[in-house]
């Protein structure tokens, strides 16, 4: 199970991965991924995946950005109609 949280808000995203019915509701927000050195914390069979909202960033939304850092994900992660995508460098700290 993938357990992605927002590190600056805390919001649980959905996992892509994961189909629903059409009368379930998943709440969604484009987000980052980023990828700790090390790769993903893992305990049992819970994966914890730091994310952060593209609208915690602090700024503005840049969607031309956002969809540019999408083609960056690699081919195996990609899900169609997926919102997330890599964090940009300018990002990391």
């Amino acid at each position: 199970m993938l357990l992605e949280s927002c590190c600056k808000c805390g919001f649980i995203h959905k996992d892509d991965r994961i189909k629903v019915d059409s009368k379930s509701y998943r709440a969604y927000k484009p987000h980052y991924h980023s990828i700790p050195v090390g790769g993903e914390l893992k305990q049992g069979e819970l994966t914890l995946h730091a994310t952060i909202c593209v609208g915690c960033c602090g700024e503005v939304v840049n969607w031309n950005e956002f969809f540019e850092q999408k083609k960056a994900t690699p081919e195996k992660y990609r899900v169609p109609g997926s919102l997330n995508a890599p964090l940009p460098q300018r990002f990391e700290s």
